[in-house]
């Protein structure tokens, strides 16, 4: 045991890291009744791990049980079922930025990587995306119904990873007003969490203990012809041409590798191109009339 704090002091319901700054949501347990606050500790030293002063919300007692950020912004999650944004650069005295009132029965959040999107987990069968970018006034962008309750959000490049009930849903959220499902896992018992290690989900499955599982690459890869041009249809007069081009696996939940790229001719002949994300095919040989290369 390194350090701890006193629970007389403040008691601590969820939290997360800013370096070695504990950013904490709970109670402030030395009012009665107890009130829901944030409060920041400076663990640099855990032996003497020191709190700053409380940002309080006022006049609603129990706690703050859900608290997620980035850097200097802190979104909690209040017992009044709204999402307050909070300024916490100054330690000493965090200070609300904004509030979004319809947060709901919350039971997890996220903030995305860019602090754009805040994302929303709660017990009644929803999870909410909310729009950051003015954190004066949050605003809601979408509301996602599903079966059961949200555990928690995740996210593994351009999408969303959603623990809920005895699933894990993976969601396209490049147009977050509109979730797109990309995939769905089963899991033995109510995922509580989620954690995303490069292809790989971490599931906190409770009495089930934990589940991992591996995201494979299902999505084809893209070819492009630029030589001998860009346009579909080309004139050639000399029965013979040079073909190259691109191609990449970048599309989907798990990007892929390109490892061969081969061509055909509708008339006859084919063959492997040299090179994968950048290749070439000398000398392809056309036959009278139209030849399709693909």
């Amino acid at each position: 045991l390194l350090g701890t704090t006193s629970p007389n002091q403040f008691l601590i319901w969820d939290f997360y890291l800013f370096g070695t700054t504990v950013v904490a949501g709970g109670s402030d347990a030395t009012l009665t009744p107890y009130q829901a606050a944030v409060a920041l500790f400076d663990a640099n030293n855990p032996a003497s791990i020191g709190m700053g002063t409380p940002f309080h919300f006022s006049g609603q007692s129990g706690g703050v049980g859900s608290i997620t950020g980035n850097g200097s912004l802190a979104c909690a999650a209040a017992p009044d079922g709204s999402s307050v944004i909070v300024n916490i650069s100054n330690a000493g005295n965090p200070q609300q930025l904004g509030r979004f009132v319809n947060a709901g029965n919350v039971r997890c959040m996220r903030l995305a990587p860019d602090n754009r999107y805040l994302y929303i987990g709660c017990y009644d069968s929803n999870w909410k995306i909310v729009d950051l970018r003015d954190s004066t006034s949050p605003s809601l962008v979408s509301s996602n119904s599903v079966d059961s309750t949200v555990g928690a959000v995740s996210f593994c490049g351009g999408a969303a990873i959603v623990a809920e009930g005895k699933s894990i849903l993976a969601y396209d959220v490049s147009d977050p007003s509109q979730p797109r499902l990309l995939r769905s896992y089963t899991t033995p018992w109510f995922a509580s969490d989620v954690q995303v290690s490069g292809s790989s989900l971490y599931v906190a499955n409770s009495t089930a203990g934990l589940t991992i599982l591996k995201l494979t690459d299902i999505d084809p890869p893209e070819v492009f012809i630029t030589t001998p041009t860009l346009s579909p249809i080309c004139t050639n007069t000399y029965g013979i041409l040079d073909l190259g081009g691109s191609a990449d696996d970048d599309l989907g939940l798990v990007p892929g590798s390109v490892t061969r790229v081969t061509w055909s001719n509708s008339r006859g002949g084919g063959g492997d191109a040299s090179g994968t994300t950048s290749w070439f095919a000398g000398g392809v040989v056309l036959q009278p009339g139209t030849n399709i290369l693909t």
